[in-house]
């Protein structure tokens, strides 16, 4: 008898899976995701990729040598946290930042933890928040959809703000269709702007069983509802699928938030987590000064995952389930984290929220101030912004005194081009006369015709004219100017955006 029974140690169900099977089905799963982005922001992406994957696995091999341990680079691990690093990065970062931040993922996140499993933090994240308190700027300039940047980014490549950030700052420019948000016509981080390519990623890790939907589910969903309840408008009047389609959500909750080693195992802890991280992200969107919050949510839920799995964690048998104290407690524990969330957010607000101004005037007066160049220069913390009125072109008006003693006003405006919105500043002094124009995207536009309303001879003719300008026909007039020829419709374009911009500042006198 003793021959025919052997008990050892669980597991006693064998499966031929292993990390590397596993790593396996997440990078094939990532590939939609990747094949997007390289579409949509160019070769730059893909290039961004390569480094990031790159300097991963050699950090990780190079710890392993130091160290006198055998190579984990095999597990593919790396692989995956390079990749999923790249599309949390912008098109338009400089090339070392993937190494820098790959620099901190292996190394600070993950292995001096103990390696795979051992880290607390979800590697990318952490790496993404890192680089972002050491580089805001560079973390936050998003490249125009379908710009084709190249590996060797050109000094005048047009950005473009992300959906959340629109909404975020409500500066009157127009919101992305759902539909481009679905496709990702949109600006963002590489990986994060195709939802459809997410999807697919998604539904062939369910497939193969790799991760379960109590997760991905619970955290969309818990987005989707609280930013229905508490909308701009009012309770119950939030744009829910506008929230969901747009940022990182779908990254985040499919790929991050189940990572194995910072994230509860049990089902019931799954769903706990999903709905924390559904709740951090709405109370950083909606109150917090950062437009997204995907990434902090999922990285501050990482920190309280050994707390959920617990409580969560199968009793033994004879002990019965969870208990109503047991879901008090977890409740206890959301309602904790949260409260302390929205408290950093309040006092952070309170306190940068001067200064957060101040300094977008002064970035705003910077870039206008080369349509006030023939009359002066913009005083510091002179500027004030003014009231626009709805159905015209501009989309923001701000009033500045120059060094010379005048005020002068700059209009924001979007006049609809011959495919797309043409992106310009007009300089107006206070007798309603042109001071300047500039203008900022005129991608839209036919290259080689339309494209040369940047022209500075074309622009230059605005200067000194008032309102109503007009295109000159066979008998040219003092208030008119010269359209491009074979572009009409982008001449008039630009013509209609200054006319605007002069009418909006009678109206605010």
């Amino acid at each position: 008898m003793e021959k025919l029974l052997k008990v050892g140690p669980s597991p006693h169900i064998y499966t031929p899976d292993d990390t590397s099977i596993l790593m396996q089905d997440v990078i094939i799963a990532l590939m939609p995701a990747l094949a997007a982005g390289v579409y949509i922001f160019g070769y730059r992406a893909a290039v961004i990729t390569l480094i990031s994957v790159l300097s991963a696995v050699i950090f990780e091999h190079l710890w392993n040598i130091a160290l006198k341990k055998k190579s984990t680079i095999g597990d593919l691990s790396a692989v995956v946290s390079g990749i999923l690093l790249a599309f949390n990065l912008p098109a338009t970062v400089p090339f070392w930042i993937p190494l820098v931040g790959s620099f901190f993922m292996i190394i600070i996140v993950k292995m001096c933890f103990g390696g795979l499993g051992q880290n607390f933090l979800n590697p990318a994240l952490g790496a993404r928040a890192f680089l972002s308190a050491s580089w805001p700027a560079l973390m936050t300039s998003f490249a125009k959809p379908f710009a084709k940047l190249m590996p060797i980014l050109s000094p005048d490549v047009v950005t473009s703000a992300t959906p959340l950030g629109i909404l975020k700052e409500k500066a009157g420019e127009a919101l992305p269709t759902y539909m481009d948000l679905f496709i990702g016509n949109v600006g963002g981080c590489i990986g994060e702007t195709s939802k459809i390519a997410l999807l697919a990623g998604l539904v062939y890790l369910l497939v193969r069983h790799v991760i379960t939907w109590h997760t991905p589910v619970t955290f969309v969903g818990t987005v989707a509802l609280l930013s229905w309840i508490f909308g701009d408008k009012g309770y119950f009047s939030g744009d829910w699928l506008f929230h969901i389609l747009s940022g990182g959500l779908f990254l985040g909750a499919f790929f991050m938030a189940t990572d194995y080693s910072t994230t509860p195992i049990t089902k019931n802890g799954r769903v706990v987590f999903g709905v924390g991280c559904g709740i951090l992200t709405v109370i950083i969107r909606l109150a917090g000064g950062y437009p997204e919050g995907v990434s902090y949510s999922i990285l501050l839920m990482n920190t309280a995952f050994p707390l959920i799995e617990r409580v969560t964690a199968p009793r033994r048998f004879g002990k019965g389930g969870l208990k109503m104290r047991d879901y008090v407690r977890l409740g206890g524990i959301l309602f904790l984290i949260a409260a302390v969330v929205a408290l950093a957010l309040a006092l952070g607000n309170k306190f940068t929220q001067d200064r957060i101004k101040a300094r977008e005037f002064e970035e705003a007066a910077k870039s206008q101030q080369k349509v006030f160049d023939g009359v002066g220069k913009i005083v510091v913390n002179s500027g004030a912004t003014l009231e626009v009125k709805e159905g015209t072109s501009v989309t923001s008006l701000t009033m500045y005194e120059l060094d010379t003693g005048i005020t002068v006003y700059a209009a924001e405006c979007s006049p609809k081009g011959y495919k797309s919105d043409i992106k310009m500043t007009v300089g107006i002094d206070e007798n309603l006369k042109v001071t300047g124009v500039s203008i900022t995207d005129a991608s839209g536009e036919t290259t080689g015709l339309g494209t040369r309303v940047t022209e500075p001879e074309f622009i230059g003719q605005f200067v000194g004219k008032t309102k109503d300008i007009t295109i000159n026909g066979t008998a040219p007039n003092e208030n008119g100017i010269d359209a491009i020829t074979g572009a009409t419709v982008s001449s008039k374009a630009v013509t209609a955006g200054v006319n605007d911009a002069l009418k909006a500042v009678e109206e605010a006198l």
